[in-house]
């Protein structure tokens, strides 16, 4: 009798011991830095660097707002008062700057930070922003080539849209858009890690044989915002994610190719 007792206390530890590893109320992956529990108020930016434009206007713009605790949520977070600056770069020197001024441009639907002249093409920009009482906020982002398909690879084969974009260092994410009189199709591919980008592009139930053909090509500050996993999961430790120095958020750019195709 004593040794099945014991045996059932053997089984029974055993089974604990097994049952730690998946037990929701565990703690997750820790940090391996102890950070301060006092809230420091940084501002807070999305922006994108762009060259294409609507109605003759920019479609670059530079969104800021500030943190703020979880225990004391404002009716609104908005910065519209500081000063945004972008600076163009050849190699660590600045040649050239535009300030960008809160507004909507009398044409997009929401104020951002925006400049009518500022139309950047491929090539590195720092920001800065600085708001007082806050830390300046600074970045960097490089606005890389158009897309480009390779020759001779652009076919429609039944349900299936398909062609080759050469290969790109600066962009680590392709979104790709046909546009066409009765459909909006939109997919998205992330580059490989060798190799150019082989693309499937399915246009089931498609009439017809031709459309617009846009590929986003986004940076690798986007890219990695745009895959990254910002959801909040109960006793998992997650960093900060962030692209930008003393401050929050994500400031990248992305490049554009727009062509009618026949297929």
């Amino acid at each position: 009798m004593i040794r099945k007792f014991s045996l059932i206390l053997i089984i029974f530890g055993l089974g604990l011991s097994g049952c730690d590893s998946i037990d929701p109320t565990a703690p997750g992956p820790q940090p391996n830095i102890l950070e301060s529990t006092k809230h420091i108020s940084k501002l807070n930016v999305f922006g994108i660097l762009r060259p294409d434009s609507l109605q003759g206007l920019p479609l670059s713009y530079i969104h800021l707002e500030y943190s703020y605790p979880t225990a004391d949520i404002p009716d609104s977070s908005i910065v519209a008062d500081a000063k945004v600056k972008i600076i163009k770069l050849d190699g660590e020197t600045g040649v050239d700057s535009s300030l960008l001024i809160y507004g909507d441009l009398d044409i997009f639907p929401t104020k951002e930070y925006r400049n009518a002249t500022f139309f950047p093409q491929a090539g590195t920009f720092q920001l800065i922003c600085t708001r007082a009482g806050y830390p300046t906020l600074t970045a960097s982002a490089t606005i890389p080539p158009v897309p480009v398909i390779q020759e001779g690879t652009l076919q429609r084969k039944g349900n299936e849209l398909s062609f080759t974009i050469k290969r790109e260092e600066q962009i680590g994410l392709y979104e790709v858009v046909l546009i066409g009189p009765n459909f909006f199709l939109k997919e998205r591919y992330i580059r490989p890690k060798t190799g150019d980008i082989s693309i499937s592009f399915p246009v089931k139930d498609i009439s017809g044989n031709s459309g617009l053909l846009i590929i986003y090509g986004y940076d690798l500050n986007l890219s990695e915002y745009l895959t990254a996993n910002l959801s909040i999961k109960p006793n998992i430790y997650q960093k900060d994610f962030s692209t930008v120095e003393n401050g929050y958020g994500c400031f990248g750019a992305l490049n554009v190719f727009q062509k009618v195709i026949q297929f």
